[in-house]
């Protein structure tokens, strides 16, 4: 019976330790964006911070909680961005409701995962560059957008 013994001390300190996993198979995914924090370049809202395992070996260990991310989901912002494959172009919603479209290469965008992660953010907090695009709109959309939306006048 000793083998089905469970230390609960033991395994609280197991499942609350980081997420951690070994920096050489994610290497190529990743992107430095301080001396020793990271993120996925396909996930750029998760900070990963480089550390040393007691192996030698280099791991990259999550810097949130799942809870954390729960409670930034709740105050969602309306605004988002998606990217097409060819990170070519880029399209702007709002609450699901796609509002532009962009040029990435006219624009000279050269990291589209970061105008992915900041314009939405840009947007919430500048009525100015919201109400630029919504002027830069054909006439008949920009009104179909005011009906539908009147706060982003």
């Amino acid at each position: 019976m000793d083998k089905y013994k469970i230390n609960l001390n033991n395994l609280h300190k197991q499942l609350s330790a980081p997420k951690m996993i070994k920096y050489a198979s994610v290497e190529s995914q990743m992107r430095k964006i301080a001396y020793d924090v990271v993120v996925f370049r396909d996930n750029p809202e998760k900070l990963w911070q480089i550390i040393d395992g007691d192996d030698g070996s280099q791991y990259i260990a999550a810097m949130y909680n799942d809870e954390d991310l729960g409670l930034e989901k709740s105050s969602s912002n309306p605004w988002s961005v998606e990217i097409n494959r060819n990170k070519t172009s880029a399209t702007i919603f709002y609450k699901a409701t796609p509002i532009n479209s962009v040029d990435l290469v006219k624009n000279a965008v050269s990291d589209a995962l970061d105008f992915k992660a900041s314009v939405p953010k840009m947007l919430k907090e500048s009525k100015t560059l919201v109400a630029n695009m919504i002027n830069d709109l054909d006439d008949e959309y920009r009104k179909q957008i005011i009906s539908k939306y009147p706060e982003l006048l």
